[in-house]
């Protein structure tokens, strides 16, 4: 039982270290964050990371000019 325990706490650590690094912030302002909420908020942070700025990007026509 203890080192499942031990096994959970490294594991929280190491999951607010990882989020603390994404959002460039010390693990200690994350302390009281729960690991299952840390996990997500990374993996949401790193799908976006992923993904393009403005998803698909439409090429513009530039207007035809004509002389008057």
């Amino acid at each position: 039982m203890q080192d499942l325990t031990e096994r959970r706490n490294e594991e929280a650590r190491e999951v607010r270290d990882l989020l603390a690094a994404k959002l460039k912030m010390h693990p200690i302002w994350l302390g009281g964050l729960d690991t299952q909420a840390a996990r997500h908020i990374y993996l949401f942070i790193q799908a976006l990371e992923g993904r393009k700025p403005f998803g698909r990007v439409r090429r513009q026509r530039a207007p035809n000019l004509t002389l008057d």
